[in-house]
């Protein structure tokens, strides 16, 4: 299984780093990560130095150092990870050590083709890589979702994200809360993220089975709404799973725009929709009539204005 994940993040293009177990009890309570977030710190008895005082609650803080370290080196990118443990003692005292994923992005990506620069990094590549390791591990994305973590402490509350999978979290992605960057003195947002690999492991399938490859054509539908900025993505993809209508293959959010003709405060979004029977070609009427009754559900369900 781990090696599953190390191979999944490596084509990814992210150098794993292996980095101490110890850090200062500074570092260790701005950075708990997710799997450290509900145990207390272990003190080391006669630490070396203050730096190394405490075992850390989570790969992360050594990610972070590293980080720091290759930034002040001179690095326009930097995209790790590390599959290592995080150490702390639970409520009843007992010693745990979960094994995590963590995951680090920071800079723009290398330049490609005649560029002179690569893309600055953002949320959606760090959730692209969550979501392609998941897929690798056989997780599909109808099992997969991400809600808002406003109740993790050193992740930016409008940046971040839970990642659940059929309902229960096993991690969180998002900005490095601003403060702790401040506090780091790292220029630019850090995009970082952390799974727990034990709770993970429930979830994915000991052998991943090929499926069929489909014997009839998917017909194709887009639409666009607009809706208030704070309205998340995901609710529309989770609204047309939920109707759990076979000949739904799949939907996926491929744009999002703001500025003119769109108002202020609104953002535009843009899905397709691919609809497949699996006994025959639908025909456009069939086709326009489900798109139809999806249209139909999500301008009862949510405030939205459809854009023609």
């Amino acid at each position: 299984f781990v090696q599953r994940v190390r191979a999944a993040l490596v084509a990814e293009g992210l150098a794993e780093m292996v980095t101490v177990s110890l850090t200062d009890d500074v570092t260790n309570q701005r950075l708990p990560g997710f799997v450290g977030r509900a145990l207390a710190p272990i003190a080391l008895r006669n630490p070396l130095s203050s730096e190394s005082s405490e075992l850390r609650r989570s790969p992360l803080a050594g990610l972070v150092r590293a980080l720091r370290l290759n930034v002040d080196r001179g690095a326009e990118f930097v995209g790790a990870f590390e599959l290592g443990k995080g150490y702390g003692r639970d409520a009843d005292g007992r010693a745990r050590e979960p094994l995590a994923m963590a995951v680090l992005l920071h800079g723009a990506w290398p330049a490609r083709g005649v560029e002179r620069s690569g893309p600055p990094v953002d949320f959606l590549d760090l959730k692209g890589i969550g979501a392609n390791l998941l897929a690798t591990l056989g997780v599909g994305e109808d099992r997969v979702a991400w809600r808002p973590a406003g109740e993790v402490g050193f992740v930016h509350p409008g940046k971040s994200a839970l990642v659940e999978v059929d309902g229960t979290p096993v991690g969180v992605v998002g900005a490095l809360h601003p403060e702790i960057v401040q506090a780091c003195d790292i220029a630019g947002e850090v995009w970082l993220g952390e799974l727990d690999l034990a709770a993970l492991a429930h979830y994915v399938p000991r052998r991943v089975a090929p499926k069929p490859l489909p014997r009839f054509p998917a017909v194709t539908r887009d639409i666009a709404v607009i809706v208030d900025e704070g309205f998340r993505a995901g609710e529309i993809i989770e609204e047309v799973r939920a109707r759990r209508d076979l000949n739904i293959e799949s939907i996926r959010l491929f744009d999002c725009y703001r500025g003119a003709p769109v108002p202020s405060g609104k953002k535009s979004l843009a899905y397709t929709i691919a609809y497949r029977a699996p006994d025959r070609t639908l025909t456009d009427d069939e086709a326009n009539a489900l798109h139809a009754a999806v249209l139909e559900r999500l301008t009862s369900r949510f405030q939205l204005e459809l854009r023609r």
